[in-house]
């Protein structure tokens, strides 16, 4: 995307005369405003929606984004954070601050995320985008920060009854009947099928897999699930429980990994089942998930537009919190992807 530190260097003046070309805020003259406006015009910028808001309002917000993270760290949210950072240095130059933070999944009471969350209000946030966890107690925090005016966006797994102003991210349930539709269209008879997902405590992770379920049930009953593990998001969990299944069951001739832990999983397919893979189906495209991808490992994987997902959440905080506008949607779904081999 152009900026308009490029189209001031093409057009030879300053950043903040471009600036006030593409925001009609006068002060530049005519001929060279006219110069400014037939490059923007060839180059086919379309001016920042943040940029515009806080050109205007001048305020300085401090906004807070929140994730989950295993030790292992799962790759997709990386691909989120830089959506995160790339609307962090759009909006630094207008005195914006960013604080990204991240919390681990094997709390099962919720009280580190909540502790997460009380330090990031403790810093002076005044909007938060999450990734919550499944729980009563993290449900009643957001609540509690929508009544103190500090607006929520739940970020790629839902909270129902968080107060949340809007959630953004993959329709989970139609992602996991995808997959199911994937493992029933690459299995040309009965097979047998293990899958591999995140935590109970994560909504996408938990409807993925009741999507998945149903398809099978439904339209590929000549398929029955034996097998059913948790990772945690961790590539060495993933590693050591897709190999005790496949040990477990030889036979195994699909195998759903509905969360993260991708690569783990992956590697112990290599290691127990070289010759003779199952179909896998998995989430998101990692750099290492498209590794196995084109090594064959992976049959197929459905993205879900991981930058954007760390990107407009801050849009939409910005638009709310300088003019009042709310998100146009209760749910904003990001666009499911299927990516195979062929088509990388």
């Amino acid at each position: 995307m152009v900026t308009l530190k490029q189209i001031a260097a093409m057009a030879g003046v300053s950043r903040g005369t471009v600036d006030r070309v593409v925001n009609h805020r006068g002060g530049v003259n005519e001929e060279t405003a006219r110069k400014v406006r037939a490059i923007v015009d060839s180059v086919g910028y379309v001016p920042n929606s943040i940029g515009r808001t806080l050109a205007n309002s001048r305020k300085n917000f401090r906004l807070g984004f929140l994730i989950f993270q295993s030790t292992s760290a799962n790759p997709f949210f990386t691909d989120v954070l830089r959506g995160v950072e790339c609307a962090a240095q759009e909006l630094r130059e207008f005195g914006v601050t960013v604080e990204a933070a991240s919390c681990g999944m094997e709390d099962a009471t919720g009280r580190e995320q909540i502790g997460r969350i009380d330090r990031l209000v403790r810093a002076g946030i005044q909007g938060l985008a999450i990734t919550p966890f499944d729980h009563p107690a993290v449900a009643a925090k957001l609540r509690k920060l929508a009544e103190q005016g500090i607006p929520v966006i739940n970020v790629n797994s839902d909270l129902a009854d968080s107060g949340r102003l809007c959630y953004i991210g993959s329709d989970y349930r139609k992602a996991g009947e995808t997959a199911g539709g994937l493992m029933g269209l690459f299995h040309r008879t009965e097979g047998k099928i293990g899958i591999v997902t995140g935590s109970p405590l994560v909504v996408c992770h938990t409807e993925r897999e009741k999507g998945f379920r149903e398809i099978l049930e439904k339209r590929y009953p000549e398929l029955s699930i034996v097998s059913r593990e948790v990772n945690q998001d961790d590539d060495f969990v993933s590693y050591d429980v897709t190999r005790r299944m496949l040990e477990e069951y030889p036979e195994l001739t699909g195998l759903y990994i509905a969360a993260g832990g991708v690569y783990g999983a992956c590697r112990a397919v290599e290691a127990v089942r070289p010759a003779s893979r199952p179909v896998i189906v998995s989430h998101d495209k990692a750099e290492t998930t498209l590794e196995m991808l084109k090594k064959g490992v992976i049959t197929a994987t459905i993205g879900q537009e991981a930058f954007r997902q760390g990107h407009e959440p801050l849009q939409m905080l910005y638009d709310y919190l300088s003019r009042g506008i709310s998100p146009e949607a209760d749910a904003v779904y990001t666009r499911l992807d299927i990516c195979i081999r062929e088509n990388l």
